[in-house]
């Protein structure tokens, strides 16, 4: 991960433990690459390079690809507050 962390940060302060176990579950699995496999993946087509993970059902990481062997963490929190435009 290579953006992100203040964001990450502010959402811990607050999130249940529980929310917090799964989202650094998804977070090594999208370094790992296994998150394709074990998550449910969208694209955002509003932002391109951006993928929204749904981690729980109330709960999305949304990231970006900016080089090939990186991402960047855009948002952490509900569903709702996500504002994506997606594209199966």
């Amino acid at each position: 991960m290579t953006a992100g962390f203040r964001r990450l940060e502010q959402w811990a302060a607050t999130a249940g433990q529980a929310d917090k176990n799964a989202a650094y579950r998804a977070l090594f699995a999208i370094a790992d690459g296994s998150a394709f496999r074990r998550y449910t993946i969208t694209h955002d087509v509003a932002h391109l390079g951006e993928l929204e993970v749904q981690v729980k059902s109330d709960l999305v990481i949304k990231i970006c690809f900016r080089h090939f062997d990186a991402f960047g963490l855009v948002y952490i929190g509900s569903r709702t507050g996500a504002d994506v435009d997606q594209a199966a």
